[in-house]
């Protein structure tokens, strides 16, 4: 048996989490040793450095090597994990743009197509803006009329910079012509832009050619390898891949169509389908049915074939997927796999948008396929506080974990919380992990933390989250919070999941549909909005999982190429060592011919066979009937069909409540034995089984932001125990014994976990029991509750406190940037307000300055304090005045930097208005979006009353500080009061409400510190009659600071629940 109470008690080292580290700013040996030890101390076991936008310095040269030198050396004697991340930005592959520059014959290709219909007698001219210089070739054209296509000839004339396509209609009739052409894609990529080296490149690397990728890892692993190879395979653990695409880039063509191609690519795909590639072309772009009638018997060239029905035309399209898949996968994944293996080095990374199985076919293919590949595979979950609410966000985590569990992969990773904004609470931290834990997540990696949040690094924009660092004012939380991360991901990584259903991950009809004018129509996380085939295999995919998520059926995702080697036994499906009595096949047109098999067999031999929408009609690979007795498969008594509408989604693309769907999907399930435990639904509760040895383990999960009761059975001879997973110990929870079945009952807090603990057999059924006492936790970090019925009085605090700040206030004022390069007038401006929701950032709608920066900062003061200080950033240089005069020389402090300016300007402010201005220049690199206004914050000991800094004195209450003048602080707090006691105490418990950290003090001793739900803390051992000094100190987040106000602190009268002592 795991030691389950230990591990949740001590935390796993070995399991901690991980951190991306972002090197932006001006990098120093001493501020790293700084930062990483920094890291050792939160609870992080490994850390990756990430060079992002604002590296300075070169990228791939010795300076850069000599800062990972000294990471890797300092990673040696912390004893930490190191991790190479493979490229500039993202996505990996080019070398920030070296590759493609150097060798333009590795640049990516891309496939479209030129339409138009050309009157009797007509002349179709056309001027594509790409040339010679983009690589530009013409692959065939085509007369298009109904089901008929001809191939003919047309004249193109290609230049350097454009490309002349003509052709003359001499029939009677309106042609259609289509024209295909390839090309090197253009666009900059995330991996050249926005570092002082950046190249600016165009394009991306043809990661479908195997001497490109070569390229790559000469210029990337190779160069590592040279730098800090001795490290390999002992404080350097593997190399993280990024987001790396089959298909990205751009046209210039507006609107066109965009598909991948390969300088080999035809050459492959002769030889695995055996035929020509060029012969499918229009079925890529043109949906059945849509070229217009009116095709004059006979053609240019002789020759004329007939377009294929839609059957045909799905083979055509699952052929061409398939082809893509098989030349990333061995070009890509095989060969950097393999690099890292030969090296001692695990392989891990993810691809990009796993929610949608759109980006699955045509950005990295397969995920299942990926998988074989990586050592350690993963997946990403950023801008996660908000798309945890999406309808997309189960099936991404759950189609990675369940690729992992098939592939024998122990590791599961995730890259989390980018872009999840500073108003992200610790509460919310736990949601999203539990989420992710209870969905075969077992590698947390913090994405992540910033050298410095200087300049466009505060800001909330495209990646740039809560910073999982020192200038975090959470950070000091982060131990206990890691340490309940490292338990979760040992608890995951070392049992395996019990599940009993299986949802096909439909790649077949996803590649037969992956074709067609709407291929790209709608955004990733808004598939509802298209209007494409995929769209309903993405919902009712999604929709399957979600339902079955939301009614705690235990289940994979299992793709064709897996089911295809399954074998059927007695009405289940067995895939290795497990075995499931239920299918549940999405809205699919068509299967791989050994899924079909498996199915249907499974389905005569009376398992659940669960169809939403339909019974698939093909085979694609043989382009066979899928069934020959569909009625008869259709009536067998372990079929149901679900109506494929609704599937609980609103129509901004979030996850409603369990509703019609979920019901559907239930009573299909109805009838089915018990497994070794049925939780019962309950909105909120989501739950999971997972085993070792001869023990199993029940996660329970409350995902409400209220309380929530877990119910259900378990269905096994030992008694359970429930486990509290911040302290080890027994927690409360009602069991109710009747034969074989324990029914059981346990209270969840908001985002609180609780596991279950049992044996198969009865003679294990002694769960053994650490002697753990409360007073015997490390940090004081207590469960608890405060339950009116336990108490003789409830007492709610509403009077007589102070309030306290742990460092000074902070007034960020009204920011303007003069709008041109001439250092024009302050009256050329546009008002912060105008910047939307990001308080320093220029809008592009706003003329940016190329060089110079000129911002004003008004500000108005009612009575001013004793000391009033300017706090500004060091990135670029710039001069600083008040009111007409220039700011004393600044001192250096670290705040969000390891040394931000920091400047008494009191003497030099009015009370009334007042104006900062600062000028300066940016930095000399392409980087306008980190050129932002510089940002100006003003502290001291004053309290901020309708937008005004005062020294007025306003009456205290325990409400949110944003309400008693400190709407811009951010940081530690604490609310003082007394409370007398006329009675000799027993028991006295005192509850809060907060979304923050809370640590609370009775009498000079600490009571405990609680980062989530529920905010009780038991005051019992330190309390007396009479008098009593309680102090309740807040940490809150950075939003108030660097993103917008938040209710901060307390929220309403704190509450004691006091019981008389009883005597004995």
């Amino acid at each position: 048996m795991l030691d389950i109470q230990k591990a949740f008690n001590e935390g796993v080292p070995e399991y901690a989490p991980a951190v991306m580290w972002f090197p932006t700013g001006s990098v120093t040996r001493d501020e790293m040793t700084f930062q990483i030890e920094s890291f050792k101390k939160s609870g992080i076991g490994d850390f990756y450095i990430h060079p992002s936008a604002g590296l300075r310095g070169g990228y791939l040269d010795e300076g850069f090597f000599a800062m990972i030198r000294h990471a890797v050396e300092e990673a040696q004697r912390l004893e930490m994990n190191f991790w190479i991340y493979d490229e500039y930005n993202w996505p990996s592959g080019t070398a920030g743009g070296f590759v493609i520059r150097d060798h333009p014959w590795a640049r990516m290709t891309l496939l479209s197509m030129l339409k138009g219909e050309v009157e009797p007698g007509g002349r179709l001219s056309e001027t594509l803006p790409l040339g010679k210089s983009r690589n530009m070739q013409i692959l065939a054209a085509y007369l298009l009329s109904g089901d008929q296509k001809v191939r003919l000839p047309v004249t193109c004339d290609v230049q350097d910079g454009q490309t002349v396509v003509s052709w003359q209609n001499t029939s009677s009739h309106t042609q259609t012509l289509a024209v295909f052409y390839t090309f090197w894609g253009g666009g900059l990529q995330p991996s050249a832009k926005n570092a002082e080296f950046s190249l600016d490149q165009e394009g991306y690397l043809d990661t479908m050619d195997s001497e490109a990728v070569q390229l790559f890892i000469e210029y990337t692993h190779e160069r590592y390898k040279a730098a800090v190879g001795s490290f390999f395979g002992t404080v350097i653990k593997g190399v993280f891949t990024d987001e790396v695409h089959s298909l990205t880039g751009t046209s210039p063509v507006e609107g066109a169509l965009l598909l991948p191609w390969s300088r080999r690519f035809a050459e492959k795909f002769l030889e695995r389908n055996g035929y020509d590639v060029l012969t499918i072309l229009p079925e890529l772009f043109i949906d059945a049915g849509e070229a217009k009638p009116g095709l004059e018997a006979g053609s240019a060239d002789g020759s004329a074939t007939v377009i294929s029905a839609e059957t045909a035309a799905a083979k055509a399209r699952f052929d061409f997927w398939s082809t893509i898949s098989e030349m990333y996968l061995d070009a890509y994944m095989a060969q950097i796999g393999a690099w890292c293996r030969a090296n001692g080095l695990i392989f891990t990374g993810h691809g990009g948008g796993e929610e949608s199985l759109r980006y699955h076919v045509m950005s990295f293919t397969d995920m299942f396929e990926c998988f074989r590949h990586y050592g350690m595979p993963g997946i990403d979950s950023i801008y996660s506080n908000e798309l945890i609410n999406f309808h997309d966000f189960n099936f991404a985590v759950k189609c990675a974990s369940s690729a992992a569990r098939f592939h024998g992969k122990k590791r599961l990773l995730c890259e989390t919380f980018s872009g999840s904004t500073h108003d992200m609470t610790l509460a919310q931290i736990k949601r999203i992990e539990n989420r992710l834990f209870l969905l075969g997540v077992n590698y947390i990696q913090y994405m992540g933390a910033y050298y410095t949040l200087n300049d466009a690094f505060k800001e909330n924009l495209g990646f740039c989250p809560t910073p999982f660092s020192f200038n975090n004012t959470l950070y000091p939380h982060f131990p206990h919070l890691n340490k309940y991360v490292s338990a979760m991901s040992w608890l995951v990584a070392e049992t395996a999941i019990c599940a009993r259903a299986l949802v096909l991950c439909p790649y077949a009809a996803s590649r037969a549909n992956a074709g067609g004018p709407l291929l790209h129509d709608g955004p990733e996380h808004a598939d509802m909005t298209s209007r494409h085939p995929l769209v309903s295999l993405n919902l009712a995919t999604q929709g399957a999982v979600n339902a079955l998520v939301e009614l705690n059926v235990p289940f994979e995702i299992a793709s064709e190429q897996i089911l295809d080697s399954a074998e059927v036994q007695n009405g289940r499906i067995r895939i290795g060592d497990s075995m499931y009595d239920v299918l549940v096949l999405p809205d699919a047109n068509c299967v791989t011919g050994g899924t079909a098999h498996v199915y249907t067999q499974f389905a005569r031999q009376g398992g659940r066979l669960v169809l939403i929408g339909r019974l698939p009609e093909t085979c694609i690979d043989t382009a066979a009937p899928a069934a020959t007795d569909v009625d008869k498969l259709l009536a067998l008594p372990g079929v149901r069909t679900i109506e494929p509408a609704g599937y609980d989604i609103q129509t901004d693309s979030r996850k409603a409540k369990a509703g019609s769907f979920t019901a559907m999907m239930r009573a299909s399930l109805s009838g089915i034995p018990p497994y070794i435990a049925d939780v019962d639904y309950e909105d909120g509760i989501f739950s999971v089984i997972r085993k070792s040895a001869d023990s199993y383990y029940l996660i329970l999960a409350n995902d409400a932001a209220e309380k929530r009761i877990a119910r259900g059975r378990i269905f096994a001879p030992a008694v359970p125990q429930a486990i509290d997973t911040e302290t080890g110990l027994i927690r409360p929870a009602r069991f109710d014994r009747t034969g074989s079945e324990t029914a059981f009952e346990l209270t969840l807090a908001a985002f609180e976990t609780a596991v279950l603990v049992f044996a198969d057999q009865a003679a294990g059924s002694a769960v053994p029991i650490l002697e753990t006492s409360a007073q015997e936790l490390p940090a004081a970090y207590l469960p608890g509750s405060l339950d009116p019925n336990g108490f003789d009085e409830i007492r709610p605090l509403n009077e007589g406190f102070t309030f306290q700040t742990c460092s000074p206030n902070w007034l960020i004022p009204e920011a303007r940037l003069v709008a041109d390069d001439t250092l024009a007038s302050p009256a050329n401006t546009f008002h912060y307000t105008q910047l939307e929701f990001h308080n320093w950032i220029v809008p592009a709608r706003i003329k940016h300055p190329e060089q110079h920066v000129t911002a004003i900062y008004d500000f108005e003061i009612e009575s001013c304090p004793e000391t009033v200080e300017l706090v500004t950033e060091t990135e670029y240089p710039l001069a600083w005045f008040v009111n007409g005069r220039p700011a004393p020389g600044a001192r250096g402090e670290r705040i969000w930097d390891r040394e931000n300016h920091v400047s008494d300007i009191t003497a030099l402010l009015v009370n009334g208005h007042n104006r900062l201005t600062a000028v300066g220049a940016y930095p000399k690199y392409n980087a306008k979006w980190l050129n932002q206004i510089p940002f100006a914050g003003l502290r001291g000991d004053f309290r901020v009353i309708g937008g005004r800094m005062t020294t007025r004195i306003i009456p205290v209450r325990p409400v949110s500080w944003t309400e008693l003048g400190y709407a811009r602080y951010s940081g530690d707090a604490t609310y003082i009061c007394t409370f007398g006691l006329d009675i000799v105490p027993g028991r006295v418990v005192l509850a809060l409400e907060t979304p923050d950290a809370a640590q609370v003090f009775i009498n000079g001793q600490s009571a405990g510190c609680r980062l989530w739900e529920p905010y009780a803390f038991d005051l019992s051992p330190y309390v007396r009659q009479g008098c009593n000094q309680l102090e309740i100190q807040i940490t809150s987040t950075l939003s108030n600071l660097f993103y917008h106000p938040v209710p901060s602190g307390l929220t309403s009268p704190p509450r004691l629940g006091i019981s008389q002592k009883k005597e004995v």
